[in-house]
């Protein structure tokens, strides 16, 4: 079984490969020897123009100067490809600032409007109501609450644990 970051980076890997340089031919076509930082940059300025985020962008970025390392190392490269000055520098992502809409109320303090969790919550299954409660309660992701024993939950200390090989799960 593969890695997870494996089968991410094969697949940028043949992102990458697939890109046509301005001069002609593609990117993996070339050897690797011959690749130059103003084609990695060019590449990446493909990727930013399709619209890729500067999160996707910034993955790439690594994937690339992990194969620029595995070939210093294994002797297929005999310079780096990328300079000490590179503009190919990985970039801030965008923050999330959106919060759900809470409901609109009455003086009265009656629900006039209901806010977007209660709406959320009012068509999911009970499983899902579940799921949506403790994802809003946790911060956690979908991948982390549904990879959760009960060997991780402290009924105790009212706490659960999610386990480093299931952070940033999917």
């Amino acid at each position: 079984m593969q890695v997870r970051t494996a089968i991410d980076d094969a697949s940028r890997v043949k992102c990458l490969c697939a890109i046509e340089l301005s001069p002609g031919g593609l990117l993996g076509d070339k050897e690797a020897a011959a690749v130059r930082e103003d084609d990695l940059e060019a590449a990446l300025q493909h990727l930013r123009d399709r619209g890729y985020a500067a999160s996707t962008s910034n993955h790439y970025i690594q994937t690339i100067k992990a194969m620029q390392r595995w070939g210093l190392r294994k002797g297929r490269l005999q310079r780096p490809w990328l300079s000490q000055e590179t503009s190919l520098k990985r970039r801030r992502s965008a923050q999330r600032h959106r919060r759900l809409a809470p409901d609109v109320v009455d003086a009265k303090g009656r629900v006039k409007e209901p806010g977007e969790e209660r709406r959320l919550l009012a068509t999911a299954s009970p499983w899902m109501q579940r799921l949506i409660i403790a994802a809003l309660e946790t911060c956690c992701r979908r991948g982390e609450l549904l990879s959760l024993r009960w060997s991780d939950v402290d009924f105790a200390r009212g706490e659960f644990t999610v386990r480093a090989e299931n952070a940033n799960a999917n």
